[in-house]
């Protein structure tokens, strides 16, 4: 009797321990899993034009090598005896060390702009695999070594504890890490973390080792008595993940093509996701099938109708709040479906697996499939009509459901008919070019570009729209084709910039990053030099051929392609005397071109009285306390102006704030702009951007 109560003393001693030790591996590893992912990120996308593709690309790749490293643990547990794979994967620990700290070299810096999937994937690769595939593979690894410590208990809330660790990554990167450290200290802190997951999982090796031979009697005998998986139920695994990686990637490109793309905004739907797995996998009361099917359809409706909404119709904050709440919904469909169907620990690695594997299929089709198969960013169509769509076969032949071989009829007749209208909706899309023939449309790595005209009281002009912002509009008529509309008509800031300059000097050059349509051409004069940057090689295509600025102006224009601040630090000196900045992606500013290094490459590249100029329209972001404390940094001077002019569905000249800066103190041009404009006012409290910090929270509109 002793005996048996000192070894179950023993036992429940060496449960605590180990639940303890491999709950904050397994936690740790999850931390350092998410932190890493905005960090690369942000070192990632200034190379490849900021733009929202940019992160997709990096999700991708994190999927990839999260399914390399669930496959790794499938494989190792199912294959290797104990202490071979207590040995492999603390070798493999020790190179992934060798790696670090994770910090691009600049021989990354692409050259072109071809190629940028490919590039992106291949850096991630050589810069952070090894060690992000030893943290991917913590999860399902960990988990089975602790069955094997323990015995027959589950691990499967250990999951919920995972994505936890990854949650709580997620929420401190923008709010805590990223304001307070830069990006090299934050690599170099995400080192010191790795080497001590490294040596956490040492020990769970070790207690592995030593308490392998007296508990496998116990789990062999479990593992004996246990069903494997139906093959509904490995379809389903592999489904759900993948229906939901598609709905994470296609709103996160929603909201970061509209806004910007910052980590800010590719947490929040990340934290959502995240939030759906922790609820699913930490209990069964967590997700109520009837609930969260009841709320979908409606979610459903409303989305529809807002996507068909032009965007400044519709605040931010509402945008924010229904994209990441019917992401929310239909991911607790998935998940909490997926967290139904576990099977037996004895089968555990395969299920991660599984999951893995969907999550990689959404992330190619999003990345991959979707630019080559859609004109806009359908994929989040798709994937709510694919929600809806799995969600009903499985009620349709779960046993369990209230809704099993179609019955009552009454429902499914009704289910059916708004079905039929989601499919409907999704293969006609949400355009607000309704009243616009289409000239063309192209989406590509970049974004969504569209050429469309449009009858205007009897005037016909096109319009270069990307994703839902117009960015340059031009008449057909001869008579009106010469004159830019849109944000650079007469009453904008940039036509009467140009109009001093013009009156002070015989001929210029002029540096512009963006080129839209062109309109900016359309100011050249005969001896001027304009020079665009523009990292698109489609927008110069659509440029040339549906427009006419480029052609028509007596200037003498070129187009640089590649990342502009990646061509200006190749170039010598252009001395110009006005530099342009007028990059958007949707109603988005690239944040690495409005950093203090990247004004340091604007004004090399100016001349000593030259202008700076640059457009900060923005619905959501109020630029100017930005700009005005890069001008306070650089002992610059400056002047905002803005046209307010009434919004109208028929107008052709938009409201627009532009910001002209002079490097020269008491720059007499600027002096008669002081005259049409209000000075640039800078806030001692305004954070400066810079390439190690930047942050949106002081620059969002409060509305």
């Amino acid at each position: 009797m002793e005996q048996s109560a000192s070894r179950k003393h023993q036992d429940g001693r060496l449960s605590l321990v180990s639940a303890l030790l491999f709950g904050s591996t397994i936690f740790l590893s999850a931390l350092l899993l998410f932190d890493v992912e905005p960090l690369i990120g942000r070192y990632v996308l200034p190379w490849f034009g900021g733009g929202p593709a940019v992160w997709t690309t990096c999700l991708l790749f994190f999927q990839f090598i999260l399914l390399a490293g669930y496959a790794y643990a499938h494989w190792t547990t199912a294959h290797l005896p104990i202490r071979a794979q207590a040995a492999v994967h603390l070798l493999l620990l020790i190179a992934a060390i060798l790696f670090l700290p994770a910090i691009p070299a600049d021989k990354w810096k692409p050259i072109d702009p071809n190629f940028p999937i490919s590039r992106i994937l291949l850096l991630l690769l050589v810069t952070i695999g090894c060690p992000f595939f030893l943290l991917s593979s913590s999860a399902p690894l960990l988990q089975s070594w602790l069955v094997r410590v323990r015995g027959a208990h589950s691990p499967y809330r250990l999951y919920a504890l995972s994505n936890t660790g990854s949650l709580l990554a997620l929420l401190s990167y923008p709010f805590v890490i990223e304001p307070l450290l830069g990006r090299r200290l934050q690599a170099i802190w995400w080192a010191y973390g790795f080497v001590l997951f490294a040596t956490l999982c040492g020990f769970c090796a070790l207690m592995l080792v030593r308490n392998n031979e007296r508990r496998l009697l116990h789990t062999g005998a479990a593992h004996t008595a246990s069903a494997a998986p139906t093959v509904f139920a490995r379809i389903a695994t592999l489904v759900f993940p993948a229906i939901a990686s598609v709905l994470l990637l296609g709103t996160t490109n929603t909201l970061t093509q509209d806004v910007a793309p910052v980590p800010l905004l590719w947490v929040l739907p990340l934290v959502v996701y995240l939030l759906s797995f922790i609820l699913s996998f930490e209990h069964a009361r967590w997700y109520r099938r009837d609930l969260s099917g009841g709320l979908l359809i409606p979610l459903v409706g409303i989305y529809f109708w807002l996507m068909a909404l032009p965007a400044w119709k519709t605040p931010l904050k509402l945008q924010i709040a229904f994209h990441c709440t019917l992401l929310f919904i239909a991911c607790m469909i998935c998940h909490g479906e997926v967290a139904r169907l576990r099977p037996h620990a004895r089968y555990l690695t395969g299920y991660y697996l599984a999951i893995a594997a969907g999550g990689a299929i959404g992330g190619v089709f999003v990345a991959l499939i979707a630019p080559r198969i859609f004109f806009d960013f359908a994929e989040q169509r798709w994937g709510v009509f694919a929600c809806c769509a799995a969600f009903l076969i499985l009620l349709a032949v779960d046993p369990r459901s209230r809704l099993y071989r179609l019955r009552p009829s009454w429902v499914w007749f009704v289910t059916i008919v708004a079905m039929t209208l989601i499919g409907v909706l999704t293969l006609a899309g949400a355009t607000t070019l309704a009243d616009a023939h289409i000239l063309a449309r192209v989406r590509n790595f970049y974004g969504v570009m569209t050429v469309a005209q449009r009858d205007n009281a009897g005037n016909s002009y096109r319009l270069l729209q990307h994703g839902r912002i117009i960015h340059g509009l031009q008449f057909t008529d001869r008579a009106k084709a010469k004159s830019p509309f849109s944000y650079y008509g007469p009453n904008s800031g940039i036509a009467k910039a140009i109009e001093v300059m013009h009156a002070h000097r015989p001929s210029m050059r002029v540096g512009i990053i963006g080129l839209g349509a062109g309109s900016i051409a359309a100011f050249g004069r005969a001896g001027d030099e304009l020079r665009f940057y523009e990292i698109d090689p489609d927008v110069e295509r659509l440029a040339k051929s549906y427009f006419t600025y480029l052609r028509d102006t007596p200037a003498k224009a070129s187009v640089i392609l590649g990342d502009a601040r990646l061509s200006l630090e190749r170039e010598t000196s252009e001395n110009f005397d006005l530099f342009l900045l007028d990059a958007f992606s949707g109603d988005s500013i690239p944040i690495h071109l409005l950093t203090a290094e990247a004004f340091e490459q604007y004004l090399r590249h100016l001349r000593g009285d030259g202008l700076i100029a640059l457009h900060i329209t923005n619905r959501y972001l109020d630029l100017q306390p930005v700009v005005g404390r890069i001008a306070k940094h650089f002992g610059m001077e400056g002047v905002v102006i803005a046209s307010d002019l009434p919004k109208s569905p028929t107008a052709t000249e938009f409201s627009s704030i532009w910001v002209i800066l002079a490097p020269q103190q008491r720059s007499p041009e600027l002096q008669e702009l002081r005259q049409v404009g209000k000075p640039l006012t800078t806030l001692d409290d305004a954070g400066m951007w810079t390439d190690e910090h930047s942050s949106l929270f002081a620059a969002m509109r409060r509305r």
